[in-house]
């Protein structure tokens, strides 16, 4: 508790060493990335005290440039010059350059280089507007989680990754909210927050279309009850659905136990089923790549044997199989087919798994299955 209190000491003065600075000018508009980046170092050579330190001198440095690019902008667009010329950049830039407005052409070149031009509309009042709401850093606050976490600080560990959380919006690499709510349902499970863990993990698969698709519930459902001679279920099934929701997949086959263990088998099946979906599209993908052809397509008809195959001839494809629960996917996903009254469906699962499956395994856990039916 002591270095924390040390912590927020030097935290106050800090801010008051870069208040007292906001007005001048920046030497660079990315000073905040590079003490961001000399913090990740110190955290990842475990000297945590140092890397807490510079989280908070980044997101210091981060208002301060925040502070001062909104006033350069700010300035230049109420010139008459440039309100006369309209809002869009492309025009403004020009104009910027004959009035040699030198520090806002950097900022404005700075943020079309982090997000493109259509980001913003091409507009110079909208890029002003983004420019007033990056006040927080989420980027330091999800470091900072893991530093307390580490330290064994779990309430201000979630706290801070609530804060990250909360402005995920405006992270310069959009897809590290995913590690942040990873990070936020793996902490809850520790600490035996089920609520915390679930609301998480449903954050990470909101809107990817999958999970509010009734359409696509309830074509699984058709799938999976299919009754027509001489159709194999689970090379129907996987013929039928692609994802590339591929940030998804580990939520919900966490979702899917959690499901499980409430009792709510119907959609425990549907979680793993997703899951499935995604992981199954992203190896065939891989696969395809490698090998130049269409490894397994609808409208060019290939075996679920083949796939297993290619997988087996793919070392690092089995081991992220393997490390991310697709292989476990599969065999759940016909597991809790059957406990639904899908029998035909988890036994086509089932049979491809035990007979072709290059996962030993999983083989054997297929085959104690269709003896135990």
């Amino acid at each position: 508790m002591k270095k924390i209190a040390f912590f927020s000491l030097f935290t106050i003065f800090l801010a008051l060493k870069v208040f007292s600075q906001s007005m001048v000018r920046l030497e660079s508009l990315v000073q905040s990335d590079r003490i961001l980046a000399r913090a990740q170092h110190a955290f990842d050579a475990g000297q945590y005290s140092e890397a807490m330190t510079l989280c908070e001198e980044a997101r210091l440095a981060r208002r301060n440039e925040v502070r001062w690019s909104s006033s350069v902008i700010g300035n230049v667009l109420a010139v008459p010059a440039i309100k006369k010329a309209g809002p869009f950049i492309s025009d403004l830039m020009p104009i910027l350059k004959e009035r040699e407005e030198y520090d806002a052409i950097e900022i404005i070149e700075n943020q079309i280089e982090r997000h493109g031009s259509d980001f913003f509309g091409n507009s110079l009042p909208r890029l002003y507007s983004y420019l007033e709401s990056l006040g927080e850093y989420p980027e330091s606050d999800f470091l900072l989680a893991k530093i307390y976490r580490l330290e064994g600080e779990y309430d201000l560990a979630m706290r801070y990754l609530e804060r990250a959380r909360s402005h995920s919006d405006i992270l310069d690499v959009p897809a590290v909210k995913f590690d942040i709510l990873y990070e936020m349902a793996d902490l809850a499970n520790v600490l035996g927050d089920d609520t915390t863990c679930e609301k998480a993990l449903l954050l990470v698969v909101e809107g990817d279309g999958l999970y509010r698709n009734k359409t696509m519930y309830n074509a699984i459902e058709k799938s999976v009850k299919l009754k027509r001679r001489g159709v194999d279920l689970a090379e129907y099934f996987l013929q039928l659905f692609r994802s590339n929701a591929i940030n998804s997949m580990s939520a919900y086959f966490e979702l899917a136990d959690i499901f499980e263990r409430r009792g709510e088998i119907k959609e425990s099946f549907y979680m793993t089923a997703f899951g499935v979906i995604v992981g199954f599209t992203h190896v065939v993908e891989i696969l395809d790549d490698r090998l130049g052809e269409i490894t397994f397509d609808e409208n060019e008809r290939r075996s679920l044997d083949h796939f297993f195959a290619e997988c087996g001839k793919n070392e690092d494809v089995m081991s992220w199989m393997q490390e991310k629960g697709l292989w476990r996917g599969f065999f759940d996903m016909a597991v809790r087919a059957r406990k639904n009254g899908w029998n035909d469906f988890a036994t086509s699962f089932l049979k491809k798994i035990s007979d072709f499956c290059p996962d030993e395994y999983w083989r054997t856990a297929a085959e104690l299955e269709l003896e135990d039916r």
